[in-house]
């Protein structure tokens, strides 16, 4: 193996460790252990000259003006006072967000590079876990490796598929990106897995990834047979009664009213703050300050907890809503303009679709998985144009 093969399968790998109890010391909001590999991202650009784009560079630089407008406007007119270790905070989110993009482009040019034993890797520790889901002899032994040495959780490992990640919720940005890493290869086992981590997100975002080919006609098929099964039956489901009390109009659950009080914030500042926002990292501070009074708590610890202890640290649960309400209109078109040039020179139009829905319903911050598929779409795209203007360069010109 070169020296090469060595730093992209190292930079690949360290994609998967989010949540070590290792780097517990890094803030909750951006911990991946893809950070901590940053001087070797920086060695492999210096080493083998990595190009950059210049449309890249000009449209990160497009992004950072409207930032910095956002924050000299409510400087001077908004209406608290700036909580600045958050604005900090977004800033480094900010650019690391563009960090996990350019590792993606790294993952186009260099794919051939990546090591296939990746993918077994993986589906042993799904089928581990699996193990450990059905509570089989000696259980408890992976359990406890899994809960004192891989993952600083929030849930119990025994009882869902949690691969490396803290919440069931976070897995699904992590199968739709094993998917599309190893699209050639037999991908059915990623929809086994996600349907035991027992999580909404996570199972639909690998249902729609799965039926790419004909979305509508499998996915009616899938659903209407689910919803028979689980009528029918007394097969207790908690994605399928999620969904239900959703679609239903039913007593929402704590974690569906929760994002359904930060998103209506979220629109709400939208439409009182519509041209710079509230300034980057505000949002907690308008939410907890302004907009949840208007709410009822349901006695809610999270909720509640914003109106006693006024957080500083709340965010909407969906990445368009949260950069919208803080940066306003223009980081609105910039996303825009921004997807439809992915959606219209990329082939890969279902995926950006679903990327799309993600950043609706989701917030990854510090997650790298998006970002990097988004930034795989754009290197992919910069190849296959490059090729294109050789291509046409060899092409002989009659006179």
């Amino acid at each position: 193996m070169t020296y090469k093969n060595i730093i992209i399968n190292l930079l690949f790998g360290a994609t998967f460790f989010n949540h070590l109890h290792l780097l517990s010391f890094i803030p909750q909001h951006n911990k991946p252990l893809l950070l901590l590999l940053f001087p070797i991202f920086l060695l492999y650009i210096f080493r083998y000259k990595s190009p950059f784009s210049y449309s890249l560079i000009l449209w990160i630089i497009g992004f950072f003006f409207i930032v910095f407008g956002a924050i000299i406007w409510n400087l001077f007119l908004g209406d608290f006072q700036y909580y600045y270790p958050e604005i900090i905070k977004r800033m480094i989110s900010y650019l690391v967000l563009f960090y996990f993009f350019y590792v993606g482009i790294i993952f186009w040019q260099d794919r051939d590079c990546i090591s296939n034993k990746f993918y077994p890797f993986f589906i042993i520790i799904g089928l581990i876990q699996v193990y450990s889901f059905f509570d089989l002899p000696f259980s408890n032994i992976f359990n406890n490796i899994f809960n004192k040495y891989l993952i600083s959780s929030f849930g119990t490992v025994g009882s869902m598929i949690l691969f490396f990640e803290a919440e069931p919720s976070y897995v699904a940005y992590l199968i739709i990106f094993l998917m599309v890493f190893y699209e050639k290869k037999n991908t059915f086992i990623w929809i086994a897995f996600s349907i035991m981590t027992i999580s909404v997100r996570t199972t639909m975002i690998s249902f729609l990834y799965y039926i790419k080919k004909r979305p509508l006609r499998y996915g009616f098929i899938i659903i209407t047979a689910l919803s028979i099964v689980m009528s029918i039956t007394q097969v207790n489901y908690s994605v399928f009664s999620r969904l239900k009390a959703i679609a239903t109009f039913q007593t929402l659950d704590p974690s569906t009213y929760i994002r359904f009080v930060n998103n209506s914030i979220g629109l709400q500042i939208i439409n009182d703050y519509p041209i710079f926002g509230v300034g980057p990292g505000q949002y907690s501070t308008y939410y907890s300050g302004k907009y949840l009074l208007k709410y009822d708590t349901r006695e809610i610890h999270e909720l509640q907890s914003g109106l006693d202890k006024k957080t500083k640290t709340a965010d909407p649960y969906s990445f368009f809503l949260g950069i919208i309400s803080e940066l306003g209109i223009f980081s609105l078109l910039w996303i825009l303009i921004s997807f439809i040039f992915l959606f219209y020179k990329s082939h890969r139009k279902y995926l950006i679709a679903i990327l799309f829905l993600i950043l609706m319903w989701g917030y990854p911050f510090g997650k790298p998985y998006i970002w990097i598929i988004l930034g795989y779409i754009y290197g992919e795209i910069k190849f296959n144009n490059y090729n294109n203007n050789k291509r046409d360069q060899l092409i002989p010109v009659n006179k």
